[in-house]
C-alpha cells in the first residue's frame, strides 16, 4: 500500500478502551442502548407548545366514562390469551424450550459489594449483568407458563418474583445518582424512585399478576398482596407525588428517550393493577402532560436526533402510548390526523439501508431490529399501507420469537407483539427503500441510486449540530454502502461505561470529529454544543444529480479560525458517484487541516493512485480519488479493542487521512467516490 506521497500508519488500541465493560444492552444482544442518556439541557428555537396529547384529552375531558380502565384491561387479557393460543407450533415450541433453559440456570444474586462497583470502578457489567440476568430469567419463565399453562415454571416464577420485590431498588447504578437525593452510591430505600429499569421491572411484575395471579395465590396470597403492594410505593405513588424527576420535563431539561419509556411504563404499570379512577386520572393525566414536553420538542419532520437505533424507546414508544390512548378510550381520543405523529412512524423506513442495516448517527448502532409491534402500531393508526408493510418485513428480520425481544422492555414487546402476530404473518413484507428522504428539520438525509433495492449504492449524510441527545461530534459526517456493504461508515458508539455519560465524554475517541468524515481544521476537531452548528444547509436537485450543502465554519471553535467550510456532497444516481467538494477559507495558518474518511474495507492503492476499497463478502468495490498534488494521503488501521465496536466492524476499521499540502488560506478541492465495474 505504500507509494509517493502516501504513508502508511498502524494505530495501537486506545488505552482508554482497555478493560472496558459491557453494558446491559449489550450484555443482553439488543442494540437499542436504551440504558443511558445524553439529554441536552440548551433551549431549542423557540416554537409554541403544540401540546397535541393534552388539547386532545381537553377537548374530551367531559365525555362520561372516558377512560374505560376495567374494560380495556379485560379486553387486553382476554386478547393476549387468545393470541398466544393462535401462535404457531413452532414458535411455541421455541418458548417453552427458552423457560426450560432458565429452569436450568441459578437465579443471579444482587449484592451490595457489586451495586458500588459502578461507583468505585465505573464498571457497569458486574451488577448489571446480574440484574439483566435476573430479569430476563423471569421473563422467560413467565411466557412459557403463559404458552404451556400446565404449572411447570410456577415455583420458578414465585422465587423470581420475591428475590425481587426484596430489593432494594429496582434502580440500576448508573442511573440513580441521577434521580436520588442522595447521590450515586447505595439506593435509599426511603426514596423510590423511577429509573428507566425502574419501570420496566415494574410492567414485568404487573403483566405476571394480570395473568397468573391466581396461580400465585396458591403459592401464597401474601406473595400477590406483596407485588400490588411495591408496584404502588415504588412506582404509581411517587410518580403522582413528585414532578422533579428530570425525564418528566417539568424543570425545564428538554427530554429524551426516558421521557416516553418511563411515562409508558408506568402507565401501563397503573391500568394492570390500580383500581382507583382517582388514581388512574392522575397518572393518565400527568403522563399526557409529561410526553407532550417530548413531542413539543421534536421537528416537524419526524427525525429522532439520537438516531434510529432510538427509535423503539423514543418515536416507536410514542407509538406505543397514542395506541393505549386510543384503545382505552376506544377511539374517543383520536390522532390519526396528526401529521407529526404520522412523520415520527415514518423516520424509521426512511433511515433504512438493507436489511438489519440502518443510517447510524449519534449512539445508534448500524445494526438495529426495529420491533414490530411498534411499527405496526403507527400503520394501524395512519392507515398506512406502507408502515403495516415495513412491520411485516421488521417481523421477518427480527426473528423475535428465538432471539428475544428489541428494546429494553422484553415483557411489553412480547405481549405487543403477540397481539399483532396474526396480523403480521398476514401482510405482505416489504422494505420501502426510498430512492430519496430528505429530512429538513433534522438536516439528515438518505439517498439511494435505485429506488427499492438494497444493493444500490447509498448515501446517508447530516447537518444539524452537536448539541442532540447522544451527541456525537459529527456535523457533516455521511456514510457509504454498496451491496448492502458498509465502505465509509460512523463508528456509533463503543460500549457505555462512566465516562460516557459525563464531561469525559469527549475525550472517548469515536465520539470526536477525527473519527469521522469530517475535516481537521488547524489541527482543531469539533466542539460539543447546540451552538456548533451547520449553517445555510441546503438540498437541491440539478441536472439529475442530488446535491447536499452546508458551511462547516461555526462547528469549530475560535481557535480553528476557520471563517468558510463549505462543503458539498453530490450524488449522482445515473453514474454511481459521489463527489465531495469543498471550498474554503481560513483567518490563520498554524498546521495543515486534513480531511478525514473513514472505513470499514481494507483500502488498496492501485497504480493510477485511486484507492480501491472492497468489500471481501461480495467482491464489491468503491474506487476514492484525490488529487496527490494538494494531498498526502496517510492510511491508519485502527485496531478495535472495544466489544461492541468490533462486533460491528470487525477487528479493525481503517482511516484516510487527506493532509493538505499547501498553506494557502483559502481554496477548493474535491474528492470522487464510485462503484467500480465488475
Amino acid at each position: 500500500m505504500k507509494a509517493s506521497g502516501i504513508r502508511v500508519r498502524k494505530r495501537k488500541p486506545n488505552g482508554m478502551m482497555k478493560n472496558v465493560f459491557v453494558s446491559c444492552c449489550h450484555f443482553l444482544g439488543l442494540l437499542l442502548l436504551g440504558c443511558s442518556f445524553w439529554p441536552s439541557a440548551t433551549a431549542q428555537p423557540h416554537q409554541a407548545p403544540r401540546n397535541f396529547l393534552y388539547k386532545e384529552y381537553q377537548s374530551k375531558k367531559a365525555t362520561p366514562d372516558l377512560f374505560k380502565v376495567a374494560a380495556w384491561r379485560q379486553a387486553k387479557k382476554e386478547s393476549i390469551v387468545e393470541k398466544i393460543a393462535q401462535l404457531p407450533d413452532s414458535v411455541k415450541q421455541i418458548l417453552t424450550q427458552r423457560a426450560d433453559q432458565m429452569l436450568e440456570k441459578e437465579w443471579p444474586m444482587l449484592t451490595l459489594s457489586t451495586y458500588l462497583v459502578y461507583t468505585r470502578t465505573g464498571n457497569r457489567t458486574q451488577y448489571e449483568s446480574q440484574y439483566f440476568g435476573r430479569r430476563n430469567k423471569l421473563t422467560l419463565l413467565v411466557i412459557g407458563e403463559l404458552v404451556s399453562r400446565q404449572g411447570k415454571y410456577l415455583p420458578e416464577i414465585a422465587d423470581g418474583l420475591w428475590m425481587m420485590l426484596e430489593e432494594t431498588s429496582w434502580a440500576v447504578p448508573s442511573t440513580l445518582h441521577m434521580l436520588q437525593q442522595a447521590g450515586e452510591g447505595l439506593p435509599d430505600h426511603n426514596e423510590p424512585v423511577i429509573d428507566l429499569f425502574a419501570g420496566e421491572t415494574a410492567t414485568l411484575i404487573a403483566w405476571t399478576k394480570l395473568f397468573l395471579e391466581k396461580e400465585l395465590a396458591q403459592v401464597s396470597p401474601l406473595l400477590v398482596s406483596r407485588m400490588q403492594d411495591e408496584l404502588q410505593h415504588r412506582i404509581i405513588t411517587p410518580y403522582i407525588e413528585r414532578d422533579d424527576f428530570w425525564w418528566m420535563g417539568f424543570q425545564g431539561r428538554r427530554p429524551n428517550n426516558w421521557n416516553v419509556f418511563c411515562n409508558k411504563n408506568t402507565l401501563i404499570t397503573t391500568l394492570l393493577v390500580e383500581d382507583d379512577p382517582v388514581r388512574q386520572e392522575k397518572v393518565l393525566d400527568k403522563s399526557m402532560r409529561s410526553i407532550d414536553l417530548f413531542i413539543n420538542h421534536y421537528p416537524a419532520d419526524g427525525g429522532c436526533d439520537e438516531g434510529p437505533g432510538y427509535w423503539s424507546m423514543a418515536g416507536g414508544g410514542l407509538g406505543d402510548y397514542v395506541e393505549i390512548l386510543t384503545s382505552l378510550t376506544n377511539h374517543q381520543l383520536d390522532f390519526s390526523d396528526n401529521e407529526l405523529i404520522h412523520n415520527i412512524g415514518s423516520y424509521i423506513y426512511k433511515m433504512h439501508i438493507a436489511d438489519r442495516r440502518f443510517v447510524n448517527f449519534a449512539d445508534a448502532t448500524p445494526f438495529i431490529s426495529p420491533d414490530p409491534s411498534k411499527v405496526y402500531h403507527f400503520g394501524a393508526l395512519f392507515d398506512d399501507e406502507l408502515l403495516k408493510q415495513f412491520a411485516s418485513y421488521c417481523y421477518q428480520i427480527s426473528d423475535i420469537w428465538r432471539k428475544g425481544f428489541t428494546g429494553r422492555e422484553t415483557m411489553n414487546s412480547f405481549m405487543a407483539n403477540v397481539e399483532v402476530e396474526t396480523s403480521l404473518r398476514a401482510i405482505a413484507r416489504k422494505a420501502p427503500l426510498l430512492a430519496e428522504s430528505w429530512l429538513l428539520d433534522l438536516q439528515v438525509l438518505s439517498l439511494r441510486s435505485e429506488a427499492g433495492n438494497p444493493k444500490s449504492f447509498f448515501l446517508g449524510a447530516k447537518g444539524g449540530h452537536n448539541g442532540e441527545s447522544h451527541n456525537h461530534n459529527d456535523v457533516g459526517n455521511f456514510v457509504l454502502y454498496l451491496d448492502e456493504q458498509p465502505f465509509l461508515i460512523d463508528l456509533g458508539p463503543a460500549t457505555y461505561r462512566k465516562e460516557t455519560f459525563s464531561s469525559e465524554r469527549w475525550k472517548i475517541w469515536n465520539f470526536q470529529s477525527e473519527w469521522h468524515n469530517c475535516p481537521t481544521i488547524n489541527g482543531v476537531q469539533q466542539k460539543n454544543g447546540r451552538k456548533f452548528a451547520a449553517k445555510g444547509t441546503s438540498y437541491r436537485t440539478q441536472k439529475k444529480q442530488q446535491i447536499l450543502s452546508m458551511d462547516l465554519a461555526d462547528c469549530y471553535p475560535p481557535e480553528a479560525e476557520v471563517q468558510r467550510w463549505q462543503r458539498e456532497l453530490i450524488f449522482d444516481p445515473g453514474k454511481e458517484t459521489l463527489t465531495l467538494r469543498e471550498n474554503f477559507q481560513l483567518k490563520e495558518w498554524k498546521v495543515p487541516f486534513q480531511v478525514n474518511f473513514l472505513t470499514a474495507q481494507r483500502p488498496e492503492l492501485l497504480p493510477n493512485g485511486d484507492v480501491r476499497l472492497k468489500a471481501a463478502s461480495t467482491n464489491q468495490s468503491i474506487l476514492f480519488r484525490f488529487d496527490p498534488k494538494l494531498f498526502e494521503l496517510v492510511i491508519e488501521e485502527k485496531v478495535l479493542d472495544d466489544n461492541l465496536l468490533a462486533r460491528n466492524w470487525g477487528q479493525a476499521v481503517y482511516r484516510l487521512a487527506l493532509k493538505s499540502k499547501s498553506r494557502a488560506l483559502g481554496g477548493k478541492h474535491e474528492f470522487v467516490f464510485r462503484v467500480a465495474e465488475t
